[in-house]
């Protein structure tokens, strides 16, 4: 069993009176603790970046021995993938996992932690899926994202941040990209919110670290057929970008053994470790 271990910004510990209203940091240590996870978690108000802050610390040396869990109720420099920044929503779920990075065969991780995501939020009853490689989508919009970074610490050791941000109300004013954003909830309770981020919390770093952990003991590429279920992309038209100014149209065919995208091209299937997703028209819906 793990040991909890909450600390407030610049406190110690906390009496009830002090908690923070916008999540509940012992339920979230308890429910871990519960699952054999051994975590430090901090939980800001605000912060420029949670993934920035456990980066920042990793190279100075500051890591915890334990995993470390950051949670913020708002982020002022939150950014995505390919340099893109990320709108907070009206109220979101912004957290980063921070942990060792063993020395294993590499597996695309922004993967893994998606379909592990997904997973969890399916068991709270939000309908998502997972769009190639990192995006969190339900029904007709983005509802969030994934965003692994390494750094190296003093001693030359890698150290992997995950950093995750969901929207859970106002997905309306976060439309900042192609696709217009959703949400978790309409609910405008503050109440409601407080309950969510931390019912979500506690379920995505436990089926994430558990998900980690059993590939870091392993070492063996996950069966990504087990979360076919939750592929958003599988049998659609899409034009695959390779970030590199390239564009291939195709039809996707699932995930190879190795992560890969596979995209049917006439009669011949093509496999891309990384790129960038786009549909050829407007979409439409996908449900469960």
């Amino acid at each position: 069993m793990g040991v909890i271990v909450v600390v407030q910004e610049k406190k110690a510990s906390f009496t009830p009176s002090e908690a923070p209203f916008f999540i509940d940091p012992v339920r979230v240590c308890s429910s871990l603790r519960d699952a054999g996870h051994d975590v430090f978690l901090t939980y800001p108000e605000e912060t420029g970046s949670t993934n920035t802050d456990l980066l920042e610390r990793a190279r100075r040396g500051e890591a915890s021995d334990k995993t470390e869990i950051r949670v913020a109720h708002h982020q002022i420099s939150g950014r995505g993938t390919h340099g893109r920044s990320w709108e907070n929503a009206q109220e979101s779920l912004l957290f980063s996992i921070g942990l060792p990075l063993p020395a294993v065969t590499p597996a695309p991780i922004p993967l893994l932690v998606g379909f592990s995501s997904a997973e969890a939020l399916r068991r709270e009853g939000v309908p998502v899926f997972i769009k190639w490689p990192n995006d969190i989508w339900k029904q007709s919009g983005k509802l969030g994202g994934v965003l692994c970074e390494l750094a190296k610490t003093p001693s030359g050791d890698n150290y992997l941040v995950i950093g995750i941000g969901l929207n859970l109300r106002g997905g309306e004013d976060v439309a900042s990209g192609r696709y217009a954003a959703d949400s978790v909830s309409t609910d405008t309770a503050d109440e409601f919110c407080r309950e969510l981020r931390t019912r979500l919390l506690s379920g995505m770093c436990g089926a994430i670290l558990s998900s980690l952990q059993e590939y870091f003991r392993t070492g063996r590429m996950p069966d990504w057929q087990q979360w076919a279920e939750f592929d958003y992309l599988m049998d659609r038209e899409i034009i695959l970008d390779n970030n590199a100014g390239e564009l291939q149209a195709g039809i996707y065919r699932g995930i190879s053994e190795s992560g890969a995208l596979m995209l049917q091209v006439g009669d011949v299937i093509r496999c891309y470790a990384a790129g960038t997703v786009r549909f050829p028209q407007d979409k439409a819906k996908r449900t469960i």
